[in-house]
């Protein structure tokens, strides 16, 4: 998607010396765009009800370790995280985003590989050598080792400290390498994406503690730290901003090939009795609904989401949908500035405009449902 409003004004303007900037303001087609833009993906969607569905996930991870109560400093649990800078900051709530690393150099990450491919010589649970390596102490600490092939393939952990010629891990190697093992020392894309949510507590719950202020005997006002007052609230998981959620499912434990339809609620019905399981949206944030018995036997949750289209107001704004749309962006932009030309009574052919917009707007549209008919059509065996 590289069309930008500056692209669609220009294709406009192309068109006709009549419509010059003095009869058609940049901010009226920019206006005009906007909303047509909206109407398009509307009937786009119409067509093709998946058509620019997005997908983001969110894991069910509520065992007893991950409680708030029980995580903290040199203990095994794990809660939600955000990225701050390059750092990791953990959550205290029990749902939010999880925190992802990227390991692989693709044309996508910046995965810097600070040891290429080297085979082990030797390793235990907590460590790995590569004997004659030469490195300089300590330099890969907090950076991670992967093992890339070999026993233990696909381990991935961070390293404590290192040696001329040992990396010594944080966390213990659940299979130990041997020397058919490859391993690199890499500095992965640490992110927070928005479609990687996490549920750690059932019901998910965030909660806040605030202090009341009182007199003192000179009357000061003083907080009084004696008297704690403990606020609960739905926790929330973020989604992407400006995403609508249309859909989803929910994959459940004990037998991940079952899932059940996920109905979306509004704010208002959030407290509504449900056969299946259930979630409302609020300020782009997802909630569970329901209650902890609901969601035991749920695995994870995939979320549908379409992207909002925002006001095209800036040159540089692009498009929401495919530059595939541009043509029926343009031909629309031409109709509304050829009515507008009319309406300040500058001679102008209409009907060839709206002509041109109708012809451009059904031929996008067409190849819209014709995409869908391509996913959904089938194999029919002739006997």
């Amino acid at each position: 998607m590289t069309t930008t409003l500056a692209d669609l004004i220009a294709g406009v303007r192309a068109r006709s010396p009549l419509f010059a900037k003095a009869r058609v303001p940049d901010k009226a087609l920019g206006d005009f765009l906007s909303e047509y833009q909206r109407r398009l993906l509307d009937l786009a969607q119409q067509r093709d009800t998946q058509y620019l569905v997005r997908r983001a996930h969110v894991i069910i991870a509520a065992t007893q370790q991950n409680l708030a109560v029980n995580v903290g400093a040199g203990e095994s649990g794990a809660m939600p995280g955000a990225v701050v800078g390059d750092a990791p900051a953990i959550g205290s709530a029990g749902a939010g985003s999880f925190v992802e690393l990227t390991f692989d150099n693709d044309e996508n990450a910046n995965v810097v590989i600070l040891v290429p491919d080297r085979i082990v010589d030797s390793a235990t649970a907590s460590s790995i050598t590569a004997t004659g390596a030469g490195w300089t102490t300590n330099q890969f600490a907090n950076r991670y080792v992967v093992i890339q092939s070999g026993e233990g393939v696909g381990q991935r952990r961070k390293i404590s400290s290192n040696t001329a010629d040992t990396l010594f891990v944080t966390q213990d190697f659940t299979t130990v390498p041997d020397t058919t093992s490859v391993f690199q020392v890499v500095n992965p894309v640490l992110e927070t994406t928005f479609q990687m949510g996490g549920v750690t507590q059932l019901p998910a719950l965030d909660s806040r503690v605030a202090y009341p202020v009182k007199l003192d005997a000179d009357g000061e006002p003083e907080i009084d730290l004696t008297a704690p007052v403990v606020a609960t609230f739905d926790a929330a998981i973020p989604l992407p901003p400006v995403y609508h959620v249309v859909g989803g499912t929910a994959r459940f434990a004990d037998d991940s090939d079952y899932t059940e339809p996920l109905t979306i609620l509004s704010y208002g019905t959030r407290h509504e009795a449900v056969s299946s399981p259930a979630v409302y949206v609020l300020n782009e944030q997802v909630y569970l609904a329901g209650i902890a018995e609901d969601w035991t036997d749920i695995a994870s949750v995939e979320l549908l989401y379409v992207p909002v289209p925002l006001d095209l107001t800036a040159p540089t704004d692009l498009l929401t949908l495919p530059d595939s749309a541009r043509t029926a962006m343009v031909a629309a932009g031409c109709a509304h500035a050829a009515n507008r030309c009319a309406e300040l009574g500058v001679t102008v052919n209409l009907d060839r405009y709206d002509a041109m917009a109708m012809e451009q707007e059904q031929q996008y549209l067409t190849s819209v449902g014709a995409r869908h008919r391509g996913r959904s059509s089938t194999v029919r065996e002739v006997c």
